[in-house]
């Protein structure tokens, strides 16, 4: 409830799918699309930083794509950035009907901090009878085949940041 509050997306199903990533130096996510299949509607990123502060210059940003450019260049850059704050939360609203959203994860640049991050889909409660469907881990992933990482130039994205707090706060 508190997520579906947060997004205004409606009802949401109990089921979340989700797993957890550490990334330390030379660690990314290649940008990717955030497709909705199988009644996913909301992806989430929650950051687990180090105890000191995480800054731009350590990298691991969570990176938006504009993927309306109107060039192959100008959609390999990001349009927008969000630092991995401790305890914060990424939520992203992907409708059935609208292009997919893309993000990916820079690479971490910093020698001494690692990043965790739990990531996954809230589902729409529609979908709750059925079992999300299981696949693999995805192939962004730096290292794992297939990663050549393509950007969708019809894709979209609305991201939303929230604190735990402020989630708890909405319920």
């Amino acid at each position: 409830e508190m997520v579906a509050a947060v997004v205004k997306c409606g009802a949401l199903a109990d089921t979340v799918d989700c797993g957890a990533t550490i990334y330390n130096e030379g660690c990314h996510l290649l940008p990717h699309a955030l497709l909705p299949h199988d009644g996913r509607r909301v992806a989430f990123f929650l950051f687990l930083t180090p105890d000191e502060e995480w800054c731009e210059a350590d990298g691991a940003t969570l990176d938006l794509y504009d993927v309306h450019a109107t060039s192959h260049t100008t959609a390999a850059v990001p349009a927008g950035s969000i630092l991995p704050i401790f305890n914060s939360m990424v939520l992203v609203d992907v409708e059935e009907h609208s292009a997919a959203p893309v993000v990916g994860l820079s690479e971490v640049v910093s020698e001494d901090k690692t990043l965790m991050c739990f990531a996954g889909w809230y589902h729409l409660l529609a979908t709750s009878t059925t079992e999300p469907s299981t696949t693999e881990p995805s192939a962004a992933h730096k290292g794992q085949p297939g990663t050549e990482g393509a950007i969708d130039d019809e894709s979209e994205y609305r991201a939303v940041t929230a604190s735990a707090a402020q989630l708890s706060a909405a319920d």
